[in-house]
C-alpha cells in the first residue's frame, strides 16, 4: 500500500475529504519520524517495533591501498514483529 491508496482508504472509511485525511496521514508520519529518529522507538501492538539502531565503526583491510581503514558510523532501521505476527508471516506463502 502506498501512500495515494491509505489516503483514499482512510478518507472513504472515516468520510473524510481527501485534503484532510492527507493531513491527518502526514502528521502521523512526520511524528513517527520523528521519534525514530531521536532515539525512541515506534510500537504497533498488532504489528511490532520499530528501532533505529547503530552500526558502529569496524576496522577493515583496504585492498586497493593495502592499509587499515575505519568504516563510517551508520545507523539503520530494525523491526522485530510481535509473536502473532511471526506465526501469521510463518504460514504465509509468497508468490
Amino acid at each position: 500500500m502506498n501512500f495515494t491508496d491509505f489516503n483514499k482508504e482512510l478518507s472513504k472509511e472515516f468520510g473524510f475529504t481527501e485534503k484532510h485525511s492527507r493531513k491527518i496521514i502526514t502528521f502521523l508520519i512526520k511524528r513517527l519520524r520523528h521519534k525514530l529518529i531521536f532515539g525512541t522507538e515506534v510500537s504497533f501492538r498488532l504489528i511490532g517495533t520499530f528501532r533505529l539502531k547503530v552500526r558502529q565503526p569496524k576496522k577493515y583491510l583496504n585492498f586497493q591501498t593495502a592499509k587499515m581503514d575505519r568504516s563510517k558510523k551508520s545507523y539503520y532501521l530494525q523491526f522485530i514483529p510481535t509473536l502473532k505476527m511471526k506465526n501469521r508471516l510463518k504460514e504465509k506463502t509468497v508468490h
